[in-house]
């Protein structure tokens, strides 16, 4: 059974389900927060995604951090979620980020606009706790590099954690953690159908790779634990090899060697944003090209 608001079903575009606002935090306080969850029925209607957020009222314009939910289902039948902050709730939900999301769930505060030491330690927790949830087996996190927790004081620290633990609490009331989730709304997942790509070269082995274009144009490609990558930059630029530097760093990319070249092997299997940060990341090229992968 859906579970409405009073209120806010009724600004709801006829494709969409809403949770909230729910009230969180420290009631009557300064500190007092809300969260809203949408859940999007139809991953076709992305005019009425990039509407639909501006239009409750009460979220638009504010500072605060969201979650993003897509499905494959793929993969392993579990959710990927990603965990970010912003300046403006608005702009995030109306930018070309929730066109391919299934869900997106956007936290403010109540009485005052969310500060950049509130933004920063709560974006630590959340990628925190989403790893936490991606160990247990629940989800997978989309995120591949972490933040580093806030320098306020530790008061400050004290309230943010309440703060969050309570936020997860609603959120774990509401079950969005879990793919039943989606069921239980009738969310109807649009299917991206995979294409298998690999690569055999020095110091790369690659096999069992999946690219997926939606329908909006947007890829993702799954590299598979075990696989190895070229070991040197090549000639990928700096925002590239950063995030390739944070996947080494976070252990995603270990050293190795396969057939007596150096390599950087997978530790588990990633999803990586776009084809073209795949054929940097793996194959050391700024540009994707399917002369270079094995299609």
């Amino acid at each position: 059974m859906e579970r409405y608001t009073p209120g806010v079903q009724d600004k709801t575009p006829d494709d969409a389900w809403v949770v909230g606002p729910v009230n969180i935090g420290k009631r009557k306080s300064l500190y007092e927060g809300e969260l809203i969850v949408i859940a999007f029925h139809n991953k076709d209607t992305s005019t009425r995604k990039k509407t639909l957020f501006g239009e409750l009222d009460g979220f638009a314009g504010y500072p605060g951090v969201y979650y993003h939910m897509r499905h494959l289902d793929e993969f392993s039948g579990k959710p990927y979620f990603y965990a970010g902050q912003a300046h403006d709730l608005k702009k995030r939900g109306a930018d070309g980020r929730v066109n391919d999301k299934n869900i997106a769930i956007f936290i403010k505060m109540k009485k005052i606009d969310m500060d950049e030491n509130w933004k920063q330690h709560l974006e630590y927790l959340m990628i925190e706790h989403l790893k936490q949830l991606e160990a247990d087996g629940h989800i997978l996190v989309e995120n591949t590099r972490d933040e580093n927790p806030s320098n306020c004081q530790p008061h400050v620290k004290r309230k943010i954690e309440s703060f969050f633990d309570d936020m997860e609490k609603k959120l774990t009331e509401i079950d969005v953690w879990c793919k039943e989730f989606a069921k239980a709304q009738n969310i109807n997942w649009t299917s991206e159908k995979p294409v298998l790509i690999g690569k055999r070269s020095k110091g790369i082995h690659i096999e069992n790779a999946q690219l997926f274009i939606n329908q909006n144009g947007s890829s993702y490609v799954r590299i598979m634990k075990g696989s190895h990558v070229r070991y040197d930059r090549g000639g990928i630029d700096n925002s590239d090899f950063k995030e390739k530097e944070s996947m080494i760093a976070k252990g995603i990319l270990e050293e190795s060697s396969i057939q007596g070249a150096l390599s950087y092997r997978f530790t588990r299997d990633c999803l990586i944003s776009s084809k073209t940060r795949a054929s940097a990341i793996c194959l050391g090229k700024n540009t994707f090209n399917e002369d270079d992968w094995v299609i």
